[in-house]
C-alpha cells in the first residue's frame, strides 16, 4: 500500500481530520487482499466512487471521498493521488464490512459539486469490485419482461457493466435513497 492512502475506524466514523498529504499509514487491519493493486475488472460488480482531488502551494495532491467520510489519500502526482484513493476507498470498505458497518453506495459527482468544501477540486471516478468486499457471490434466477431485459442489457453495455453489475448498483442506489427519503 502506497504511503498515502489512509483510513481508520475513527476517520471512518467521521471522528478524525484529514490526514497531512504526506503521512503514511494503513487501514488498522493492514493491507488486504481487496486492495493488492490488481486490476479492477475481475472480481465481479464494479461500483463507482466519486473523488475529488485538490491541491495547494507546496503540497502534495490530495483526494477526498465524499461519499466515505474519513477517507482520504494523497499523491505526488496526479496519478500517483488516484492510485492512493483506489488503495484508501478498499481498506476503507474493508474496515467498514469488518466492523459490521453498512456500505455506503456511490453518489453522483454531480450530487457533489455543488458543496463548497470541494471547491476548485478536479472530479474523477475511483472503480472497486464491489464483490471484494461484499463477501460471496450468489446465484439467483429471475424473470423479466423480454423487453425490459434487452433495454437493461442495452444500458449496461453502453456503461461498460455486466448485466449483474448494472442490477446491482441500481438496486444499491435504490435502496441508499429510499432509506435516506
Amino acid at each position: 500500500m502506497s504511503k498515502a492512502a489512509i483510513t481508520s475506524s475513527s476517520t471512518r466514523k467521521g471522528r478524525g481530520r484529514s490526514p497531512s498529504p504526506t503521512r503514511s499509514g494503513i487501514s488498522r487491519r493492514g493491507r488486504s487482499e481487496a486492495s493488492s493493486g490488481r486490476p479492477v475488472g475481475h472480481g465481479g460488480p464494479e461500483v463507482r466512487y466519486p473523488v475529488v482531488i485538490h491541491k495547494e502551494k507546496g503540497s502534495d495532491y490530495g483526494v477526498s471521498v465524499p461519499d466515505l467520510p474519513g477517507c482520504f489519500s494523497a499523491g505526488r502526482t496526479m496519478q500517483e493521488a488516484l492510485e492512493s484513493a483506489r488503495e484508501a476507498v478498499a481498506a476503507h470498505l474493508e474496515g467498514m464490512l469488518l466492523d459490521g458497518d453498512r456500505v455506503p453506495p456511490p453518489t453522483s459527482i454531480d450530487a457533489h459539486q455543488g458543496n463548497p468544501e470541494y471547491s476548485g477540486g478536479v472530479w474523477a471516478l475511483v472503480s472497486m469490485e464491489f464483490g471484494k468486499f461484499s463477501g460471496r457471490a450468489k446465484r439467483i434466477n429471475i424473470t423479466l419482461p423480454e423487453r425490459a431485459l434487452r433495454d437493461l442489457d442495452t444500458c449496461a453495455k453502453s456503461l461498460g457493466e455486466t448485466r449483474s453489475g448494472f442490477l446491482l448498483r441500481a438496486a444499491l442506489e435504490f435502496i441508499a435513497r429510499h432509506r435516506a427519503a
